[in-house]
């Protein structure tokens, strides 16, 4: 049932990235939905108001619980981290904050409402990476309200970024968050133009590996957009779907085994890579070193590569593209350890 009233008339705003929500205004409040980008079904739909009784959610939160890194990186970037009172965990905090004013509440997968409870929120931001966390319905019993924050299926860097635009309308700086978006657009896009222009096309494996299983992004996923972006021949980029390809060890090896680069591997030395599995030294990019990672400066890019997409595209273009910089040393990436 949606929260609009049918004979009220209101504007929707366009977005220019970002498929997993849409903004309607209307004279006393505003209408976010969010939606699932496969389908386009509305998932949530919140009314904000500038009172935020009842259901409905205020313009003007003051008091924030952020359940991913990515909602602290957002607030972050719109000047609104006064506002937080509770993380997940401190372990994967980029940046040090005041214990005495911010409390960590535990992972909303496994943690009790109580703990969320006791830092009064008005408001709490979740990932929903699972709808049916028993949590939630505790949640409703207390009073305590969330927000699904999405950014995380957008399969574009710049549809994540435009996210801030919620944010602003969550903090009541709808215009400095739009400002912000439109200076991140401006510099992604130069810069991604410019490197289209490039006629060095270098080819790159991207993914980990996990238990058995080789993970890699899809052709239509976000990691394999930032690569085309940066002018990188992708070796999966013509595969389909969104998320991601779960490959046998033995399919890598043989795809890849002349290809020279590796990139987005979860280790920070080539030792350690090979201690995954004793057979990525088959591969032309592990026998060379090309082999570039952000788990280096792990939890930073986890908070901050969202709203940061065009520092991003700069740091993959520097690894393949180093002779377009003057400056080639990198904020997240770095090349791993040659031991």
């Amino acid at each position: 049932m949606s929260l609009s009233n049918v004979n009220e008339r209101g504007d929707t705003l366009q977005n220019i990235y970002a498929q997993c929500f849409l903004v309607i205004k209307y004279e006393n409040y505003t209408l976010i939905q969010v939606k699932n980008p496969d389908n386009l079904e509305i998932l949530k739909e919140y009314r904000i108001t500038k009172d935020g009784l009842n259901e409905d959610i205020s313009s003007n939160s003051k008091r924030i619980i952020a359940g991913s890194a990515t909602h602290i990186g957002m607030m972050r970037a719109l000047g609104v981290l006064d506002k937080l009172v509770g993380i997940p965990e401190w372990e994967y905090v980029c940046e040090s904050f005041d214990k005495s004013r911010i409390k960590a509440v535990g992972d909303i997968f496994r943690a009790n409402a109580e703990s969320y409870a006791a830092v009064q929120p008005d408001l709490i931001f979740y990932s929903g990476y699972d709808m049916n966390t028993p949590i939630f319905n505790k949640f409703k019993q207390i009073g305590l309200k969330t927000f699904l924050m999405y950014e995380w299926k957008e399969n574009h860097p710049l549809g994540r970024a435009e996210w801030i635009k919620i944010y602003g309308i969550l903090f009541h700086k709808e215009q400095e968050a739009n400002a912000i978006f439109e200076d991140i657009r401006i510099k992604y896009e130069n810069l991604a133009n410019k490197l289209q222009q490039l006629s060095i096309y270098p080819q790159a494996l991207s993914g980990t590996y996990w238990g058995d299983i080789f993970n890699a992004p899809t052709g239509r996923s976000y990691n394999a957009q930032l690569l085309a972006d940066a002018n990188v021949n992708y070796v999966y980029k013509e595969s389909t779907g969104t998320g991601s390809l779960e490959l046998s060890l033995e399919e890598v090896i043989n795809d890849n085994k002349d290809v020279e680069n590796w990139i987005n591997m979860a280790a920070t030395s080539r030792k350690e890579l090979l201690a995954q599995n004793s057979k990525f030294a088959l591969l032309r990019s592990v026998k060379l070193g090309n082999l570039y990672s952000y788990m280096g400066n792990m939890n930073c890019f986890f908070e901050n590569s969202a709203i940061e997409p065009h520092i991003v595209l700069e740091d993959i273009a520097k690894i393949f593209h180093p002779e377009v910089f003057e400056d080639t040393e990198m904020k997240y990436y770095s090349k791993l350890i040659l031991e």
